[in-house]
């Protein structure tokens, strides 16, 4: 599944999993973390089944638990607010899986359209 392959790719390449903390180390975990948002809001919740969609959140809360731990002991200043953003981005995601929508804000349905559907969901289940 890519979503735990994303959230492999952010661990392994954690500034504070190696020894030598190179200069393109950093580089390599902040390409994983966007890779890995990039994943999980690219996700079609449509095609997952319950289980697949339980799975899927709990890569996401791993990861992003990976992320707020690195933030708390070790991100500089800059890394903060870049970092803090992508926290927000996949406690975004998670609200939305959580509510069996898309993980990315901008691809779920308007409160509308949801009204809407409950709507024809109850008409549906009176007429059975």
């Amino acid at each position: 599944m890519e979503v735990q392959q994303a959230v492999s790719r952010v661990a392994r390449h954690l500034p504070e999993a190696h020894f030598s903390l190179e200069f393109w180390r950093p580089l390599l975990f902040r390409w994983a973390v966007e890779r890995f948002v990039q994943v999980v809001y690219a996700l079609d919740v449509s095609q997952l089944s319950d289980a697949d969609l339980q799975a899927v959140e709990e890569l996401v809360l791993t990861g992003q638990r990976v992320i707020e731990v690195h933030t708390t002991l070790r991100a500089g200043r800059e890394d903060l607010v870049y970092l803090t953003t992508i926290i927000r981005q996949l406690r975004d995601a998670v609200d939305g899986l959580q509510q069996g929508l898309p993980p990315d804000p901008a691809k779920r349905p308007s409160d509308d359209e949801l009204m809407d559907r409950l709507a024809r969901n109850l008409r549906a289940a009176g007429a059975a």
